[in-house]
């Protein structure tokens, strides 16, 4: 069963669509996010 999650992970609002809630994130928090962990990914790789 998927885990509902009522507020952003990242920035505490409440979150109002379902895929929202399923992600944990909200919809621009989520673009940050998803662009942090590819920057986090890149810098692990080894040039």
């Amino acid at each position: 069963m998927t885990e509902n999650y009522m507020e952003c992970g990242r920035c505490g609002r409440k979150l109002k669509d379902s895929k929202s809630k399923e992600r944990g994130y909200g919809p621009v928090c989520w673009e940050v996010v998803q662009r942090e962990r590819e920057e986090e990914d890149h810098a692990k790789t080894p040039e």
